[in-house]
């Protein structure tokens, strides 16, 4: 049975959080063990001094590349991001529950997508791989993950995931 498709779909560039790299105890140095990596008052993961002046970040990440479709009310925030109007950014992108299990980005065992909130989106794509738009400086995070659309045979069909721009603050250590 057909689970349908996206039909203007693109790729973007998404980094992931490894939510295992947060948990804690985490030694900093000979003296100081750390909780964990998440900074509760920043509502980030935290800097671990390295030597350096910006610390280096208590996570671990991977990149993934993936097709979306922006939804159907959101095309004018998408051609605002394109030409560098992002100020107050937001704007939401569909996935295909099916093309996130091609690319192992579903849980087998919960079935839950392991695109989630505080992904960063990095860049857009055209089909064949073409950069359009670095959006990496930009810092447009996800902040709602949710399934949005079922297909026949009850089974779901869409993640629809809204990013926003967002700046972080300075973190404790």
């Amino acid at each position: 049975m057909s689970r349908g498709r996206l039909l203007n779909w693109f790729l973007v560039d998404l980094k992931l959080l490894d939510p295992a790299s947060t948990d804690g105890p985490i030694s900093v140095g000979t003296a100081q063990v750390l909780d964990s990596g998440y900074d509760p008052v920043f509502r980030r993961t935290r800097k671990i001094p390295d030597g350096t002046w910006q610390g280096a970040d208590a996570k671990q990440y991977t990149t993934e590349t993936l097709k979306a479709q922006v939804a159907h009310d959101q095309f004018d925030n998408l051609t605002a991001l394109i030409n560098g109007n992002e100020l107050q950014h937001k704007l939401a992108l569909l996935f295909h529950f099916k093309d996130l299990e091609r690319v192992g980005m579903v849980d087998v065992v919960t079935g839950v997508a392991k695109l989630r909130v505080n992904a960063q989106l990095m860049a857009y794509r055209d089909r064949k791989s073409k950069l359009i738009q670095d959006t990496s400086m930009n810092g447009i995070y996800a902040i709602e993950c949710r399934t949005v659309g079922f297909g026949l045979g009850e089974s779901r069909n869409l993640l629809m995931v809204r990013f926003e721009c967002r700046v972080h603050g300075a973190a404790s250590g």
